[in-house]
Formats: C-alpha cells, structure tokens, sequence
C-alpha cells in the first residue's frame, strides 16, 4: 500500500457582464464564487492480496461562498460539497474480473464567453470483463473471445447562466450495456447493446428510454485472401410521452472489396435505412459499385454504378446513374508537381411524392466553436421549410429544445438554410452536438436527369502554388411539367498560395475566388489567408493568422464580409507553463446590424514542489448594432499537494 496523499487548496473565480444598448439603461450581470477544498487519497491499496482486490479511493470536502448579481438585484449563497471516488477490482491479474466504481465531483466553471457553469455529477457502477485467456481458450472453444458487462447510473445537475438567461438540467440515467467480440484467423465479430432509461426531473416530459445495438463482422476470403466483406449493423430505438421523442432506426451497410491485381480493384456496397418516426416510416436502399484502376504509374481511373430507392412517408423517390473520374500527376521543373483531374455523371431520378415533401429527422449537426460574427450552421437538404426546423441540443444523454430567436436564429440565402446560434444562449454553448428536424420540398410527380462535370489543374512548387477548378450540374425535366426544385448550377473557383521558411519564420499566405451560379443563388466570394509562426527558442513561439473573406450575392442582393485576426503565444520555462491570446472577429452584412468580437485571455501555471497555481484570466466585448456586451472573467486556483 502507498502512503496517504492529500490537497489544500482554494480557488476564486469572478465573471461579470454588462450589457449596454442605446437609450437604455446599463444591465450587469456577475458571478463570483471562492471555494476552500481539502482531499485525502490512497492511489493503490489491497485487501488481502493485490491479486484479489486493489482499488483507490479520494474523499474531499469544500465550502463555497457565491455571490451573484442580476437586474440590480443581489444575492449570497454557501454552501458544503462533499467529493468522492473510489475504484476497486477484483481479481485484476484474472481473466475474469469485476470492477466496482463510485464517484461525486461539484465544479464551477465559467467560459471566455462569459457563461458560467455550475454542475454536480454522481455516479456509480459495476462492471465485469472477460478477457481472451478465460477458458474457452484453454478448451479451444473460442480461444479469441472477449465479453463485457456495464451496470451504471448517473445523476446530474447542471446550471448555466449568461446574460441574465439561464438553463437548468436535472437528470438521472440508468444504463446497462453488454457486448463481445471474438477474433479467428481471417474473420473478426464485434457486438455491444446498450440500454438507458433516463428520468429528466427539470422536464418531465423530456424523459425517455433507449436502446442502441450495433454489430461488426469481417471477413477475409478468396485464394490469396484477396476477397474481403465488411458488415455492419446499427439499431436505435427511443420513446418517451413528448411529440418528436419516438424514434426507431435500423442501418444495414455490406461491402465487400476484391483485389483483383495490383493495378485494379473494385467495391461493392448495400444500404439499407429504415427510420420510423411520428411523421411516418422512411426507408431507403441503395447499391453501389467502384471500379478503381491504376492504368500508369502517374495515371488512376475511377469508375461507378448507383441505385437509390427512398419509400417515404408521401411516396417514392428512385434513381440510377453512373460516374467517371481520372487523377493524372506529373514532376515539373523547379521541384513541382502538377495535378489533372476530371470527372462526370449521369444520374436519372423519378419523384413519386404527390405532396413534394420529405421529412429529415434528428440528422446531427455540431455548434461551432466559436459563437457570433457570422458563425452559422449550414443543413445539408435545400428548399427547406424554415416553419418546420426542430433544434434539439443534446446534453450528455438529455435532450433539451432550442428555442427559436432565443438559442438561434434562422438565416436563408436562395435554397440554402443555416442556423445562426446566438451568443446570448445559455442553453446552445460551443461545441454542442445537436439533432436537428425539419421538412424540404422537391419536385413532385416528375422524372428529370442530372448530369455533373468537374475539371481540375493544379501545380505545386515547394514555395509557390495554384489550383483553377471548375464544376457544374443540370438537372432538365423528363416528364412531368414542374420544374421548379430543379437545380442547375455553376462553381467556378481559383486559389494562389505562397509559402516559406526563413530560419524561425513559416508564413503562408493564399487568396482565391469562388464563383456560384444557380436559378436562386448567385454569388462571387473573394478569401484571402494567412498564417504565419515565429519560434524563436525551443520554449518559446509566437502565431498570427489573418483572415478576410467579402461575398458579393446578386441573388438575393446584398454582400457579407468577415474579417478575423488572432494572435497565440506560448511559452514554457522550467516549472512555468504561459499562454496568452488576442482576436478580433467582424462580420458585416448589408440586411442586419454589424457584430464585432474582440477578446483576450492569458493562463498562467507555476508548480513549486508539492504547490501548483494556476491564473486564467480572459476579456471579451460583443457589439451588435447598438448593444454592446462586455464580459471578464478571472480564474485563481492554489492547490498545496501532501
């Protein structure tokens, strides 16, 4: 057994924000919160005998004082937080053992942004793993297989505030999850099922069950064992008493890959997707078949086969087609190498939806990383009903309802649609996966083809570079007299690029346009880049990047401009560890008020011996229009290790 191992240790964090718009009064907002912390440990001990249990164990306990300011309005909470882990198995060296685990953490946090955070999670849970030794494989029965067995439940409690809105989770999750795998020689079998039953007291009527299976099979056939087929199998099932909560999926995916030689190969792949929802049940099937040959040694040659059949909830949509592409590569003086490619397709589709509408349900999307200033969320579908838009952000295993003009906005161009989350959403925070739910129309009743055409000329030197491409689609009627979700449309694009490196110096730079033509969206984008690096000690090094992009849209009228810049440095000396930041964001669009971001942080570590202390500090001020929000935030924590 080690010794006995503790902490003192206190940390204090201070986060305000204040809003100020024209004409009214100023609104601040503010937390601050010290804490006082004490833990003792025991990292290894047994009982017994280490090969029948070891296990580790922490006990804390903290005092927290919290003042917090809204409206004017103040406010003094304490309060007592006890934190705990412990983590034990039996029989470790064993090919059969079990696990035992416990664990309680309160924190607070608080973000750049100016959101702060404060959560208390507790769980506990067995968990028993067979291992490969066991003895099936001492009676050669299955002498590579493995298993497992997962009992957990979770609790969490979570409150989050910025500017004055806040959101609230409170939730318990059961979980028990099994699965196995078991290799052979050529072949290998992996299955996991997973149950989870969670209880969402903050909501209750968000509450749900789940199931999730998922199987893999491989298999590795043929003379030389040049055959391989790949199997996959994913079945997810959720109810719950809430509209929107129901949801049953089942994806199939076969492959199968040949090598026919060093020179050629080919795949073959199946899907199967089968979704049933409140809306109705959707399934679609689709074969493919890829044909990849390396006809020289600078010169390769794709070509496929594809067949799409959707049965959905208002009728059918089928298609068929078939598509080739070369990618050619050849040495050019000084250095460079020049790139050629090209392709095209032929694709007839027959839409059988009277009502000329297909449902999309929980598709995931993520919020970017960094809010505001022109940080939106591009759907993949077009022509899409903005009425119909669900957005669910998921937390942890809870899903919570954005709210729209509250979590974010919704912004069209043409038959494009994005999702603008806003930077005052307490609930939708950077990073966050979402499941997002809507409708789009496509033309009903009609059979059309498209055919696509792309070409592309590279040439890369090892300082100096350039790529022209150009692609396009057309989508013409074959029957049936609508024509208007039908796409034609034109992508032209150029990009020139410079690139060094001088001694501790890397710059890279590039500027390129883009050129976009379709029947409801038109436009010409011009970006310029770059980065560059200065490292002028092994400890020490400096980035700068700076980017502009300005969109000029004929359809609709009207231009958007995004210029960033950002400055990191980082530097390490002996126990020291330093960063520091400074950006500035601006997106300006002629139909909505200019956003600005500017912000600047610096975390500082120092360890002296058995103390460490850590130093966040960060600034950041929003401008929309005539709202101006300032946030800081400071983070102090000394932490004395015995």
């Amino acid at each position: 057994m080690q010794p006995w191992t503790g902490t003192l240790g206190f940390t204090f964090d201070d986060q305000e924000q204040r809003i100020r718009a024209s004409g009214s009064p100023t609104q601040t907002f503010s937390n601050r919160l010290l804490t006082e912390s004490a833990t003792i440990s025991q990292d290894n001990f047994a009982i017994i005998d280490p090969r029948l249990f070891t296990g580790s164990l922490m006990l804390g306990v903290s005092f927290q004082q919290g003042w917090q300011e809204s409206l004017g309005l103040s406010q003094h909470e304490t309060a007592t937080l006890d934190t705990y882990s412990f983590d034990g198995t039996f029989l470790p060296e064993s090919p059969y053992n079990l696990n035992l685990f416990a664990m309680r953490s309160q924190n607070t946090y608080v973000q750049p942004s100016g959101s702060a955070t404060h959560s208390d999670i507790q769980n506990q849970g067995i968990a028993f793993q067979l291992r490969e030794t066991s003895i099936l494989r001492d009676r050669e029965i299955l002498p590579y297989f493995s298993a497992n067995f997962r009992a957990f439940q979770q609790y969490e409690k979570q409150t989050t505030t910025f500017g004055g809105q806040s959101f609230k989770q409170n939730d318990r999750r059961d979980q028990i999850a099994f699965g196995f795998q078991n290799g052979g020689e050529n072949s290998d079998l992996t299955f996991q099922y997973q149950y989870t039953k969670l209880d969402n007291f903050a909501y209750t009527d968000g509450s749900y069950n789940s199931q999730n299976a998922n199987a893999y099979y491989s298999l590795d056939f043929g003379p030389t064992l040049n055959w391989r087929s790949d199997s996959r199998l994913n079945y997810y099932s959720r109810s719950g008493a809430t509209l929107g909560s129901n949801l049953d999926t089942l994806d199939i995916n076969e492959f199968l890959t040949i090598d026919h030689s060093t020179n050629l190969s080919s795949i073959y792949n199946y899907q199967l997707t089968h979704q049933s929802a409140e809306v109705g049940t959707a399934t679609t099937q689709s074969f493919g078949a890829q044909y990849n040959q390396q006809v020289f040694h600078n010169l390769s040659l794709t070509e496929g086969l594809t067949a799409i059949y959707s049965a959905l909830p208002g009728g059918t949509i089928s298609s068929a087609g078939a598509s080739a592409s070369f990618n050619y590569g050849h040495a050019v003086p000084w250095d460079g190498q020049l790139t050629l490619a090209g392709g095209g397709g032929y694709l007839v589709t027959s839409s059988q939806v009277p009502s000329g509408v297909v449902p999309v349900v929980d598709a995931p999307y993520v919020v970017p990383p960094n809010v505001g200033a022109g940080a939106a969320i591009l759907l993949r579908d077009r022509n899409i009903d903005t009425a119909s838009i669900v957005v669910v952000v998921l937390k942890g295993a809870t899903r919570v309802t954005a709210v729209l003009d509250v979590d974010y906005t919704v912004q069209v161009d043409g038959d494009r649609t994005s999702l603008v989350p806003l930077a005052t959403s307490a609930l939708m925070q950077p990073g966050d996966p979402l499941n997002v739910s809507y409708v789009f129309q496509v033309a009903p009743n009609s059979k059309f083809q498209t055919t696509s055409g792309s070409a592309s000329i590279g040439i890369d030197w090892p300082w100096f570079g350039f790529n022209l491409s150009h692609d396009q689609t057309d989508q013409t009627p074959l029957s049936g007299g609508d024509d208007t979700f039908l796409l034609s449309e034109r992508r032209d694009a150029g990009l020139v690029y410079v690139r060094g490196i001088w001694d501790e110096f890397q710059v890279r730079a590039g500027a390129g346009v883009t050129s976009y033509d379709s029947l409801r969206l038109t436009y010409v984008e011009r970006r310029f880049d770059v980065f560059m690096t200065y490292a002028p000690y092994q400890n020490l090094n400096f980035n700068l990047s700076l980017n502009e992009s300005r969109t000029n849209y004929q359809l609709p009228v009207h231009s958007t401009t995004n210029d960033a810049v950002r400055f990191d440095t980082q530097w390490s000396w002996g126990p020291w560890q330093t960063s520091a930041y400074a950006s500035w964001r601006r997106f300006v669009d002629t139909e909505q008020p200019t956003e600005t971001v500017a912000e600047a942080g610096v975390r500082l570590r120092r360890t002296w011996t058995k103390l460490d202390v850590n130093f966040v500090a960060a600034i950041q001020q929003r401008t929309k229009g005539e709202i101006v929000s300032p946030n800081g935030i400071i983070h102090l924590a000394v932490v004395r290790r015995f």
